[in-house]
């Protein structure tokens, strides 16, 4: 069994996806939080590919990029497609979910009455496009995205929804009241023991 080592912030973001793959496949690793800003990240920073995090570490090789980590490990631990089509659906949906992502920066780091008009598009106009188009993807009847089987595009929109309704300071009930579908496998992920342990236990943080 190979030996891992998750690098990130003591933050859900970018790196829960992760965990939450880890903990279902009952892997062990090693997850090292740090504080944004702090000093041992600073003195990190110039030694990483790109300045920036997550990295996986894997028998000590380094792996960049969120999403290449998440398709990885999804793939080690049987939770991407089956075939070559279920794959490039799984990919859609997660290249949709990174578009919560993009405003989110932004918004954070303004102030007044520019936070309060990019809150208001983010809450009107981006998040409504990617659920309705989110929910679309998810046939009448199925469980999760691929049907019965829980996948890493359930995941990903599980923990991509979930930073979206702290950052519109909507909450997430509220959110999904619309998209009876996404709501349904919010409640089926959280219904899976080893994920509803994980949530009761891990580390508290913002996002």
């Amino acid at each position: 069994m190979p030996t891992y080592k998750l690098i990130y912030f003591n933050s859900r973001a970018r790196g829960e996806v992760a965990r939450l793959l880890f903990t279902l496949a009952h892997v062990e690793f090693q997850d090292i939080r740090l504080e944004y800003g702090s000093e041992e990240w600073l003195k990190m920073k110039p030694t990483t590919p790109l300045g920036q995090l997550p990295i996986l570490e894997v028998d000590g090789q380094r792996l960049i990029q969120s999403k290449a980590i998440f398709r990885y490990l999804a793939r080690e631990f049987g939770y991407y497609g089956k075939s070559n089509w279920e794959c490039a659906k799984i990919d859609g949906i997660m290249d949709t979910c990174e578009q919560f992502h993009t405003p989110v920066v932004p918004i954070l780091r303004s102030e007044g009455s520019e936070k309060a008009k990019l809150l208001q598009t983010y809450q009107e106009e981006t998040l409504p496009q990617i659920l309705k188009g989110l929910e679309s993807q998810v046939s009448d009847g199925h469980k999760y995205f691929m049907g019965e089987k829980l996948t890493v595009a359930d995941l990903i929109a599980y923990c991509d929804i979930e930073l979206a309704s702290i950052v519109a300071e909507i909450p997430i009930n509220e959110l999904l009241h619309k998209y009876p579908k996404l709501s349904a496998i919010r409640s089926n992920v959280e219904s899976i023991d080893r994920i509803a342990s994980w949530i009761k236990t891990r580390p508290k943080s913002f996002l």
